[in-house]
């Protein structure tokens, strides 16, 4: 059973869809680039970056996953931060991303 300190917390999730070929350059660019950024706005308590196996698209897809304390954090960061960094994807690799957000409660 989780605890309650746990179920406060939320997972932000980023989902990042992309042509195959660019697989690499993405993945670098994610952990070099965006997560350096998303971090240095102190909101999230724990990130991490995963790449989906069995892909429902003919490109790769990464899961960027970030958890906050509470959905305030979230808020946040959606209000002050998060376009400039998902402009800075889009100019990146323009045409070659689609990006699905999804904000996640923890349960048991």
């Amino acid at each position: 059973m989780i605890c309650a300190y746990l179920r406060q917390m939320q997972l932000f999730n980023v989902t990042f869809i992309a042509d195959k070929h660019i697989g690499k350059e993405l993945e670098s660019w994610l952990l070099n680039t965006h997560l350096p950024i998303v971090k240095a706005t102190g909101l999230f308590i724990s990130e991490r970056l995963l790449r989906v196996l069995n892909p429902q698209n003919d490109g790769i897809t990464y899961c960027l996953q970030f958890i906050a304390e509470n959905e305030d954090h979230i808020l946040l960061y959606k209000q002050e931060f998060m376009s400039a960094v998902h402009q800075k994807a889009q100019e990146e690799f323009t045409e070659r991303l689609f990006l699905i957000e999804s904000l996640m409660e923890f349960v048991d």
